[in-house]
């Protein structure tokens, strides 16, 4: 269901260039609650990606999964923090389906 979420969410790349500049989309007043829902729900999946504390010891197959999962969300993560531009979601969903 995360996974959806997200996906829909790096859809809006579809309405912005890669390329564009922040000026651009400076008057949205829709991006401050886009990036902080984006942000939030990065977050829930990462701290679903992580290990739990429960001392289970997971298959090495679906752990080497489950680390390059959340090395990838920690990376999306991370850029949806620094991000000001509408345009840099494709960089994000271009992370996301490597």
């Amino acid at each position: 269901m995360l996974e959806t979420a997200l996906g829909h969410l790096l859809e809006g790349r579809q309405v912005v260039e890669a390329n564009e500049d922040y000026s651009n989309d400076v008057d949205l007043d829709i991006k401050p609650k886009f990036w902080s829902q984006l942000q939030s729900l990065l977050k829930r999946m990462l701290a679903a990606s992580l290990p739990s504390s429960t001392g289970r010891v997971a298959p090495v197959a679906q752990s080497s999964t489950s680390n390059r999962e959340a090395a990838k969300l920690k990376e999306m993560y991370r850029l949806s923090l620094k991000s000001s531009s509408l345009g840099q979601l494709h960089a994000l969903h271009k992370l996301w389906i490597s």
